[in-house]
């Protein structure tokens, strides 16, 4: 019984407590400011954009320096809307790097509905607002920043609207070269990614080819390289091994016992080479580089042909590279891929005479560099 009393004297003690905390809740910023986003996305949805107005202005009262009513997105279609241009052109020629950076500082309001339709009322009917803008007499540069904000805003996240979008980014940065709107149309309208300067990739290849002079007939063969990038520069450091054939008959002895290596025989060849390559030609879709360089040429006949002969088995001479890369680049290989086709000029001097190797490689080569935006 005493139990029973003394939780009912707690009670109605602890009750007022309660019931002045629910009233501060109720009565808090954060509780205000999300009923009143409540209301204006009813009477969005009711299509009284007057009202609309008023309760975005009473809103905007509760910001503070920490605190937000709205997130910039939806302040933006709330003033398409409303048609009030020239606080919306405003707000948006105030973004900068520094407005960024307190944006991230402050509290958001809670998420809920508002923003999901705002986007889809402005998608299912753009035709209005673009409309509403012709109509509105603005100034040709308010117009096409407004016109870019709606492709930007509106149009399905992809690349291809992607690069619509930037494409009229760099035209309206090109007419307007110091519009007050610069920031935000190369930071947040235009997005164009490349490489950083520095890097490296990697190749593989299959390559055949034709020699003259000492070295072995390429047959067949694979290849690897690295490549140390830098801007558009190129550095190609590799080797190659091939399975050939001899082009000539090899004189040697066992015992002092003359022998021939019969032409067609079976012999490799080895090219080493440090190549360096610049674009002439460029784009999306083809990269076409020259290049030169200095390596090395080699040959060598297996151990059990010539074991205890005069034969030597290994040749390996200073070489001179030349040539071009054909890249053809595309969606499958991702923008880093690319299908590599080579071809290689090696010039030596074996003895004092003059021998060639011509090598056709085809591979594959991937940019390792990582991306980086441009602005």
């Amino acid at each position: 019984m005493k139990r029973k009393l003394f939780l009912l004297v707690f009670l109605f003690l602890i009750t007022p407590v309660f019931a002045q905390i629910e009233n501060e809740i109720n009565e808090s910023k954060v509780e205000q400011v999300k009923k009143g986003r409540d209301y204006l996305l009813e009477k969005f949805l009711d299509r009284d954009y007057d009202k609309v107005k008023e309760i975005k202005d009473y809103l905007l009262t509760f910001e503070t320096e920490d605190f937000m009513a709205f997130i910039p997105a939806e302040l933006w279609f709330v003033m398409l809307w409303t048609q009030e241009y020239d606080a919306l052109l405003s707000n948006l020629r105030d973004i900068d790097s520094d407005y960024i950076t307190e944006l991230n500082k402050k509290v958001m309001p809670y998420k809920g509905q508002l923003i999901n339709q705002l986007y889809r009322r402005s998608v299912e009917d753009e035709h209005i607002l673009r409309f509403n803008l012709e109509e509105a007499h603005l100034s040709q540069e308010d117009c096409d920043l407004l016109s870019l904000f709606l492709d930007y805003a509106l149009k399905p996240n992809n690349e291809e609207n992607q690069q619509q979008c930037n494409a009229t980014a760099d035209k309206f940065l090109a007419n307007y070269p110091n519009s007050d709107y610069e920031w935000f149309v190369r930071h947040e309208i235009r997005v164009v990614y490349g490489k950083v300067d520095f890097g490296m990739g990697i190749g593989l290849d299959l390559c055949t080819g034709l020699s003259t002079g000492k070295f072995p007939k390429p047959v067949g063969g694979f290849g690897f390289h690295l490549d140390f990038l830098y801007k558009k520069f190129d550095l190609m450091a590799g080797a190659e091994i091939l399975y050939g054939k001899t082009n000539a008959d090899v004189p040697y002895a066992i015992n002092g016992v003359p022998q021939i290596y019969p032409k067609g025989s079976e012999s490799d060849l080895f090219v080493y080479y440090a190549d360096l390559s610049y674009p002439i030609v460029e784009n999306k879709k083809i990269r076409l580089a020259p290049f030169v360089g200095i390596g090395g040429l080699g040959s060598s006949i297996p151990d059990d042909k010539v074991e205890g002969s005069t034969l030597k088995r290994q040749h390996e001479y200073l070489a001179y590279d030349a040539g071009l890369c054909f890249d053809v680049k595309g969606r499958l290989l991702r923008d880093e891929g690319a299908l590599r086709i080579k071809y290689r000029f090696g010039l030596a001097f074996p003895d004092g005479s003059v021998s060639t190797v011509n090598l056709i490689s085809v591979g594959w080569w991937y940019d390792c560099r990582w991306p980086k935006r441009i602005y």
